[in-house]
């Protein structure tokens, strides 16, 4: 599904297989599930990110390897 110019407001916005073009994300929760998603032209405020299947057993992965991940962010292994 594509967005264009839409503002969302304390909610919380799906990226995975979306397109959001010049959007405002307000206080919203992102969820991303390790799909292919496109941001062009958006405005984040305070946001949070949840990371879901793929993409969260990816961070995993980073973080048994050892790699760092930016801004204090914190990786609990994924539920099986």
């Amino acid at each position: 599904m594509t967005f264009k110019n839409h503002t969302f407001t304390d909610e919380t916005v799906v990226l995975d297989n979306h397109r959001y073009t010049g959007c405002t994300f307000i206080r919203c929760v992102l969820h991303y599930s390790g799909g292919p998603f496109h941001l062009e032209h958006c405005e984040i405020q305070e946001q949070m990110v949840e990371f879901h299947g793929a993409a969260l057993w990816t961070l995993h992965l980073l973080k048994t390897l050892g790699w760092s991940l930016p801004g204090g962010i914190e990786i609990h292994p994924p539920a099986e």
